[in-house]
């Protein structure tokens, strides 16, 4: 009887792992992990290796919803390999010619695509103008540069406002000089002319 009761359980193993490989057929975006877990692809959801599991998941909205933006996304692949999916930023385009994120939608794509600065961009990769496709990278490397660049930047104007205060500082310096000069040379001559008048008025 516990041979019997045994093998009964074994072959419901098997029928649930038959359910379970005929639902990660179904569904692509649904993986196993090295844990043994399954995860889906989609919304990042991990979940037990239990069809049980698995069928309330792929049957909810939430799963439904996924799957609607990844075929929106599908639709727009006709802008590769200029606009692709980005690696970093979910429900975002990459646009390898400006650099910029575009909404995952198509009015968004075809009004970014018809802008000046991507166009220039297209011609003058298809004309031999020397441009290249740009590579997406992580948002916080972009993000430390460019604060790095804007403290750069900051210090710059920074010496900047100084030397224009230290050459104002000097010009001023040099004036007061010429001035008090100016002075001195005033007040030589008058006492000179004083003297002078003095000797004439003895003789």
């Amino acid at each position: 009887m516990s041979g019997s009761s045994g093998g009964g359980g074994g072959g419901g193993g098997g029928g649930g792992d038959s359910d379970l490989e005929a639902l990660l057929k179904e569904f692509p975006a649904l993986a196993r992990l090295d844990d043994g877990r399954v995860k889906c692809n989609l919304t990042g959801h991990v979940m037990h290796a239990k069809s049980d599991v698995i069928q309330p998941y792929v049957r909810g909205k939430k799963f439904a919803a996924a799957l609607l933006k990844e075929k929106a996304l599908d639709g727009l692949k006709e802008f590769e390999p200029h606009i692709v999916r980005s690696k970093y930023v979910p429900d975002k385009l990459f646009c390898r010619i400006t650099g910029r994120y575009v909404q995952a939608k198509e009015s968004a794509v075809v009004q970014h695509s018809s802008g000046k600065r991507f166009e220039r961009g297209v011609e003058s990769l298809t004309n031999g103008g020397g441009g290249k496709m740009l590579k997406e990278r992580r948002p916080e490397e972009v993000e430390a540069e460019r604060k790095q660049l804007e403290a750069e930047q900051k210090k710059a104007a920074e010496a900047h406002s100084d030397n224009k205060k230290k050459a104002a500082a000097a010009a001023a310096s040099s004036e007061g000089k010429k001035a008090k000069k100016g002075r001195i040379t005033e007040q030589a001559k008058g006492t000179k002319a004083a003297v002078d008048e003095e000797e004439e008025g003895v003789e």
